[in-house]
């Protein structure tokens, strides 16, 4: 086992700067770290030195990932970040079994977390880890330049089946169930099916029902920004000549929320990141059956309809008052989850040291993975500084491998 760690990413605006950080901590203790896309990563763990792979999430895809990485002597690390706004009584909904085949440990982002998959699986017991998540170190403590210099409220919209990049309903569905490992032959998965399908197609209404309303307003600038996982180009048909509003994709979701006036979304994890933030949230929540699945309704103010919002943004806006203001919630995560998720990796790799140069190939990749995690050199060497000054490392390198892909590690290794 070479003192190696293989942090894979798929979405550059959700995962870039906190598995920088992670890696940040790796370094400062003294390991080499592999930074980059899923695809390449996951593709080279036949040749690879052996090490240790971080997943990101645990449903069947990645499942399927790891069992490659075992096979080929590699120690495995599971989280999921797709829990972050899950309630207790479905946080483990998203981590397959099979996950516990291969996994030397998982990292849970909350003690509730960390119950819930011990309840939903128990061959979990033994190898969970609390450690909380990177992206909250970032959030509560990253000043970000300001990315539009009107005052604005942000649009975070994540309709990602009705809307979906994949061009139909269906697919996505298909794409959900396959990563999820849901049958939809069984009534129970058929349910939740129905439901998300329902909520997308409330909460696209009442979103839309809002858009309209600000942009009649025409007092503010209006910032859409859809989910990775959706089509733009039907926001821009729909939306691309209304006055004041700008519609943003591939961009890195955190300065625009960490400098928007108001956060307006529909039971999204953005609501999470912006209250770690401290960003005020409006959360339109039409849909009772999935809002019970996430607990966004604890900790931002929600409104069942557009319309029972009008008052309180006004109120907000205009005054700084009214129950958006009021609103507040606890911090659910650990403080220095980074630090936490770099120390429970390195308890499986043997003692720092030197390593030589070795061979790297890139593997070919669809345009959609492209397009959800391409990243240049100099944006590594953005996102790995500011990481590592975080982490108080200052004795480093950064080497660029092939596309999306570098290597971090200290100066003197």
């Amino acid at each position: 086992m070479e003192p190696i760690v293989y942090l894979t990413c798929e979405i550059k605006g959700r995962d870039l700067d906190s598995r920088a950080l992670i890696a940040a901590h790796l370094v400062k203790r003294g390991y080499t770290a592999l930074l980059g896309q899923y695809w390449n990563l996951k593709d080279s763990a036949p040749t690879a030195p052996r090490g240790c792979y971080l997943f990101k999430t645990a449903n069947q895809i990645q499942a399927d990932g790891m069992s490659a990485c075992k096979m080929y002597g590699h120690d495995v690390v599971a989280s999921d970040e797709e829990s972050l706004s899950a309630s207790e009584a479905v946080a483990a909904e998203l981590t397959v079994p099979a996950t516990f085949d291969y996994c030397d440990l998982y990292l849970a982002l909350t003690p509730a977390h960390e119950r819930a998959v011990h309840k939903a699986i128990p061959a979990s017991k033994g190898r969970v880890r609390v450690t909380g998540t990177a992206r909250a170190d970032i959030l509560r403590a990253t000043r970000f330049d300001r990315p539009h210099a009107a005052p604005y409220v942000l649009f975070n919209t994540s309709f990602g089946w009705l809307n979906s990049v994949w061009g139909s309903v269906i697919h996505a569905i298909n794409n959900y169930s396959r990563g999820s490992q849901r049958d939809l032959e069984t009534p129970e998965d058929q349910a939740l099916i129905r439901s998300r399908v329902d909520y997308e197609t409330a909460a696209l209404r009442e979103t839309r029902a809002l858009l309209d309303w600000f942009i009649a307003r025409a007092d503010m600038d209006i910032i859409l920004r859809p989910h990775p996982n959706e089509n733009v180009s039907w926001w821009r048909k729909h939306y691309g000549r209304a006055g004041r509003l700008h519609i943003v994709e591939n961009t890195d979701p955190y300065p625009w929320t960490q400098h928007a006036a108001l956060l307006i979304h529909s039971d999204s994890t953005t609501g999470v990141e912006a209250t770690v933030m401290g960003v005020p949230c409006l959360n339109l929540s039409p849909h009772d059956a999935w809002a019970r699945r996430l607990i966004l309704r604890d900790i931002n103010y929600s409104v069942a309809a557009a319309g029972e919002a009008f008052g309180a943004i006004e109120s907000f806006l205009d005054r700084g008052e009214g129950p958006i203001a009021e609103a507040r919630s606890n911090d659910p995560f650990p403080r220095d989850c980074a630090a936490a998720s770099a120390a429970a990796i390195a308890s499986l790799l043997p003692p720092p040291r030197p390593m030589t140069a070795f061979p790297w190939a890139l593997t070919p990749r669809t345009d959609i993975h492209k397009k959800k995690f391409t990243v240049s050199a100099d944006e590594f060497a953005e996102s790995l500084g500011r990481a590592l000054k975080m982490a108080g490392c200052e004795d480093y390198a950064i080497e660029p491998l092939v596309d999306s892909v570098v290597k971090v590690r200290p100066r003197t290794a």
